[in-house]
């Protein structure tokens, strides 16, 4: 008997194949003044006033946060920061992401950036900030289950605000069918990484699969026009399809870095760089350190 046929009445639960990822998370004081020029990330960025007040400029609209005021800011949102806090401020300030596209449509198109202090909502979410921050060892020193208790207040902290955007207006069919394409552009440029670092043919010319990989030939697949499906992905993803492939690939040369028997050189052309300058030039500008000094470091 076939599987298919074993398992012609079973009710399944969905595979999970994503990223969940928590980083660049520090508490802070900093005196009136402090500032922070505009720039923008390829994740959401959660900022929690602990003491003080802050300015924020996103997308050239100003929020003015006060003690206990959570801030959450889209992927590619340019923004700036000011403290301005005649006393300076402390804050808390964390990155995240996760590879769901429809979760960041509805986080992008309908999720607060400003919770004040004193609001439900504000109120629902303060208690998993805290939870971030009772977990700070200030000798850095974390352990297997420290990481899994925060990527635990993570996943309760995005299923808090999933429960918040359900009670907001809901999604339009275009949207949903937006997404839906999306997030195949998403998958196939995905498949075409991966492909890309593990595929090794004998000719030295071909190795790790020779060409570059095209945008523009990955959502013609998908049925749709280039400039459509740029649209579409940067409004579900708040990242254009470019700016994924450069996140996923940051995320294969993290991985790589880890093992030393591979060597940099190997890693930059299994993620497609014509050289290794290149590639370290790129890492420098993803992380703030040469792909060596990562690898030394970790």
């Amino acid at each position: 008997m076939k599987s298919s046929e074993m398992l012609a009445n079973a009710h399944r639960l969905p595979v999970l194949d994503w990223n969940l990822c928590f980083f660049g998370g520090h508490i802070q004081k900093v005196q009136k003044g402090w500032y922070v020029p505009s720039n923008s990330h390829l994740a959401f960025e959660m900022i929690f006033i602990i003491e003080g007040e802050q300015k924020t400029l996103i997308e050239n609209e100003i929020y003015c946060m006060n003690k206990g005021d959570i801030l959450i800011i889209p992927p590619g949102f340019v923004h700036e920061i000011t403290c301005t806090g005649k006393n300076g401020m402390e804050y808390f300030c964390a990155h995240f992401d996760i590879d769901d596209p429809i979760f960041i449509m509805e986080m992008t198109q309908k999720s607060k950036v400003h919770y004040e202090n004193g609001s439900k909502e504000n109120e629902l979410l303060k208690k998993y900030i805290y939870e971030f921050i009772n977990l700070i060892d200030y000798t850095m020193n974390y352990s297997f289950k420290t990481k899994m208790q925060i990527q635990m207040i993570l996943s309760n902290f995005l299923l808090e605000i999933s429960t918040l955007l359900e009670k907001r207006v809901t999604n339009t069919k275009n949207s949903i069918l937006d997404s839906k394409y999306a997030k195949m552009i998403a998958e196939k440029i995905k498949a075409s990484l991966k492909e890309k670092i593990l595929y090794e043919t004998k000719g030295k010319e071909e190795k790790f699969g020779g060409s570059e990989i095209k945008i523009e030939d990955i959502i013609n697949k998908v049925g749709l026009s280039s400039g459509y499906g740029y649209k579409i992905f940067k409004n579900v993803y708040g990242l254009s399809p470019r700016e994924y492939l450069s996140k996923l690939k940051l995320r294969e040369a993290e991985a790589m870095l880890t093992k030393p028997q591979v060597s940099i050189q190997e890693i930059s052309e299994r993620l497609g760089y014509k050289n290794l300058a290149d590639f370290s030039r790129q890492f420098k500008r993803w992380k703030g350190i040469s792909p060596n000094k990562y690898r030394k470091e970790m």
